[in-house]
Order: structure tokens, then C-alpha cells, then sequence
């Protein structure tokens, strides 16, 4: 036997008493790849079949129902199955939690106290954070980015040259 599984938004699935192409609506398969078509070896309804994958990554957070059409028409039709119980709800996808993180820039002349020398208005940091532009100048320091999504590019460059002391020892 050939059947259609569909995975369908949470429904209060009501078999129809009625010609379900009269009135009727259509399954409509919410899942990446549409419904899947699998051949049951064994019709019946104490026979264990699968298992079959009927959602290809990526999966979507919500409320849904399994809905196997054995007839091949794309409608629930009475006796065909619905993942549904008591309360009427198939299955739930949950949408992983984002973590969110927390970059601050800072800069410190070594040895102090040169910071002196650079001008609070001078840039001292370029870059972006998830493709968007930002820039610190050295009057911000310290300067906190919050609520960076996890898996988030940060590129960054001090661009302001730092004053450094150059040391020179005498040769005899």
C-alpha cells in the first residue's frame, strides 16, 4: 500500500462525512521538502512501519499533525489517520534558544603615560559586527557592543597607531 505522509499546522482534525472533494480543503504539507510518498509493507493497523524521515532540516518552531492520505488525494478523508489525541496536538518544534553576547573595546598605551598623546577624538577601533559598520574613537573607551546574536561575525582593527617608546643603548 502507497500512502501520502503530510506534515500539516496543528489542526482539530474532523474526519468528513462528505465527499471531501465537495466543500473540502486540500492538506497542505508545511515541511521543507512537501509530503512524502512511502510504500507500507504491511497495511494494518496493529503492523509497526517505519520509521520514514518526513522533515528534512531545516524545521520550523510551531504547532503540527501527521496526516498519512492513503488514498492518494491530497484530503483528510474519514479514517485516515491524524497524529491527533487528547489534547489534539501532533507535535511541537521549538526553536533553539539564542545566546547572546557582549564585546567591549578597550585600549591602554603601554607603557603609560603616552595615551596622552593620542587625541580622544582619534579613532581607535574599526570594524563590523554582523556585516554592520562601527567605529570607537578613544574618548568611547571602553566600548561595550550588548545583545550580539551567538555565531555572529565580528571583524575588528585597532587603527590608530599607538605612541610606543623606542629605547636606545649607547654602543661603546
Amino acid at each position: 500500500m502507497t500512502v501520502r505522509i503530510y506534515v500539516t499546522s496543528n489542526d482539530q482534525w474532523q474526519p468528513t462525512t462528505f465527499d471531501p472533494h465537495i466543500g473540502g480543503s486540500a492538506m497542505i504539507d508545511v515541511s521543507s521538502d512537501g509530503y512524502n510518498i512511502v510504500t507500507l509493507s504491511h497495511p494494518g493497523p496493529t503492523t509497526i512501519h517505519g520509521p520514514y524521515l518526513i522533515w528534512a532540516a531545516p524545521t520550523t518552531a510551531g504547532s503540527y499533525d501527521i496526516v498519512v492520505d492513503e488514498d492518494l488525494d491530497g484530503y483528510r478523508d474519514p479514517g485516515e489517520k491524524v497524529d491527533d489525541s487528547d489534547p489534539p496536538l501532533g507535535f511541537t518544534v521549538t526553536a533553539p534558544p539564542v545566546v547572546y553576547y557582549s564585546v567591549t573595546f578597550d585600549a591602554v598605551a603601554t607603557p603609560p603615560p603616552l595615551d596622552g598623546d593620542v587625541p580622544g577624538t582619534a579613532v581607535i577601533v574599526t570594524g563590523t559586527i554582523g556585516g554592520v559598520p562601527f567605529t570607537v574613537t578613544k574618548d568611547e573607551l571602553p566600548k561595550p557592543f550588548t545583545g550580539i546574536p551567538s555565531s555572529t561575525t565580528i571583524i575588528y582593527t585597532y587603527t590608530h597607531p599607538v605612541p610606543a617608546q623606542s629605547q636606545a643603548k649607547d654602543s661603546d
